[in-house]
């Protein structure tokens, strides 16, 4: 959001796309009236779970996000372009689809990952991670050790990796999934 408004302040027409759900957090969060006077444009897509489905099942919602998202960021950007065309899409890898839907549409587009440099550094290291048995092929440590990425980063325990869900498997394996697989893809 921060990053929308400083290109906004450069003169530049954004759009700030989220889930319903969190569209309607937001603005139930602003000002009254500040959105319409706000020169960074507000709109959602949805997810695909029902108003009654548990936005904290992980699984669920990011299985929907991923076969719901794209086709509605799509039609979303189509519609848009009729009055202005989009010349460029910014996301989160985390949401690396809607980086994906950008290329397929001639649309350029840049990775920016607000989370912090030892979080990014986990998803570039994980190979290393497993060769030298301080994980497991499924993201769990093997032992309860502290890592040192670099000398610049500060050591990490094992059991709080960026993907530990200690309890919930299934929401592990899909974080480290991404990590482990499709994260390079969209850095």
């Amino acid at each position: 959001m921060r990053l929308s408004h400083k290109i906004v302040d450069h003169g530049i027409n954004a759009t700030f796309v989220n889930t319903e759900f969190i569209h309607a957090k937001l603005t139930a969060s602003m000002a009254v009236k500040s959105e319409e006077k706000s020169p960074l444009r507000l709109v959602s897509i949805p997810d695909g779970l029902e108003p009654r489905d548990d936005q904290n099942d992980t699984p669920k919602l990011t299985e929907n996000i991923q076969k719901v998202m794209p086709g509605h960021l799509k039609d979303l950007i189509e519609k848009i372009n009729q009055s202005n065309q989009i010349s460029c899409i910014i996301a989160d890898p985390t949401v690396g689809w809607a980086l994906e839907v950008a290329e397929k549409m001639g649309i350029k587009r840049a990775a920016v990952w607000p989370a912090g440099p030892g979080n990014l550094a986990f998803a570039f290291h994980i190979t290393k991670l497993i060769e030298e048995g301080i994980i497991d092929n499924k993201g769990t440590p093997i032992e309860n050790n502290l890592i040192w990425l670099s000398k610049d980063i500060p050591a990490w325990s094992s059991t709080v990796l960026p993907w530990s869900c200690p309890g919930d498997s299934k929401t592990q394996k899909i974080i480290f999934e991404f990590y482990a697989f499709k994260m390079n893809h969209y850095l």
